[in-house]
Formats: C-alpha cells, sequence, structure tokens
C-alpha cells in the first residue's frame, strides 16, 4: 500500500515538470510579446511587464507584417510532412509493439511515449537552427 501510494506521488511529480515544461516557453514567449524592447532588456523574462508598461505594439507589428502569410505556408507545409511521417512510423511502431513480444519491449514502449510528451514546438527550435 505505502510503495503504490509512493507511486502515484512520484507519478503526479513527473506530470507537472511535464506541465511546467510545456507552460514555460507559452508563457516567456507571452510575457515577452507584451513587452516593449527596453523592458525586455531591462527585466527578467519571466515575470510580467508592470501594468501600466504593457504594449500591443508587438502584435499589431506581426499582424502588418508581410512575411506571416508565407509563415502560415512554411508552417503549414513542414506539419502536413511532419504529420505524414509521424502517422506512417507511429502506426508501425504501435503495430510491432502490440503484435510481437521482444526482449526489451517496455524499454521501446517507455521511449515511445517519451518522444511523445516532448512538445513539438521545442523540437522547432533544432528545426530552425539547422534551416
Amino acid at each position: 500500500m505505502h510503495k503504490r501510494l509512493l507511486t502515484q506521488i512520484m507519478k503526479q511529480i513527473v506530470c507537472l515538470c511535464m506541465v511546467l515544461i510545456v507552460l514555460a516557453p507559452i508563457l516567456l514567449t507571452l510575457f515577452a510579446a507584451l513587452k516593449t524592447k527596453g523592458d525586455m532588456a531591462t527585466t527578467s523574462p519571466l515575470l510580467l511587464p508592470a501594468l501600466n508598461k504593457i504594449t500591443f505594439e508587438n502584435f499589431k507589428d506581426v499582424i502588418t507584417d508581410k512575411y506571416l502569410i508565407l509563415g502560415f505556408k512554411n508552417t503549414g507545409i513542414i506539419l502536413l510532412i511532419s504529420l505524414f511521417f509521424n502517422v506512417m512510423f507511429g502506426t508501425i511502431t504501435a503495430f510491432i509493439i502490440e503484435r510481437f513480444e521482444f526482449k526489451g519491449k517496455n524499454i521501446v514502449v517507455a521511449l515511445f511515449f517519451m518522444g511523445m510528451l516532448i512538445p513539438t514546438f521545442v523540437t522547432e527550435i533544432a528545426r530552425f537552427q539547422i534551416i
């Protein structure tokens, strides 16, 4: 009973850490979008700007940017290609894992799930650095 409770607590801690990993970049991006360039340089990226210094000028600049449509098009192309390969390899992997018994199957399943836990926007950073 005690071991099962400890296991549940550990699972909850891991899940909370994953939630923080997913939400932290989104919050940092939102906080940066609400700041002026000067505020970004002088304040911590982990903090919201002061209420009297919040600006929506960055949103206006992005919406009026002529490259926004091109960015959506490129994102759509990457999405379709990634989705195709994810479905193909995911289906094949799921079939093999479910159909066959082999040594190290639990390790393969754990690695498969770990790959699914990584948010896709984290992998985009590496992709953009390569491009």
